[in-house]
């Protein structure tokens, strides 16, 4: 078998994978993580305007349907998540 092709798009799914971590990291409310996620993704390319307005992405006509249907997704389980275990929006224990 041959090896598959790599898409036009790794690189561009490469610099947004970490926007996803760091989206997850702001509703945490972990700043080791979210300082670490934006230098990954600078280091990956991603650029200034994208990293600052992620956390208002639904506003910002920056990402494509498929990035929306990410973060949207990456916000739920995050939800999800913090809220069975008694954690709220800021990652505070309830």
């Amino acid at each position: 078998m041959g090896s598959k092709p790599i898409s036009p798009d790794a690189d561009s799914s490469h610099r947004f994978r970490e926007l996803v971590k760091r989206r997850a990291s702001q509703i945490n409310g972990y700043a080791f993580c979210i300082d670490m996620h934006t230098k990954d993704a600078r280091a990956r390319g991603e650029t200034e305007q994208r990293r600052y307005l992620l956390d208002a992405w639904r506003e910002a006509p920056l990402y494509s349907e498929r990035e929306r249907a990410a973060l949207a997704w990456t916000e739920a389980v995050t939800a999800e998540r913090n809220a069975g275990q008694g954690i709220d929006h800021a990652g505070s224990k309830r």
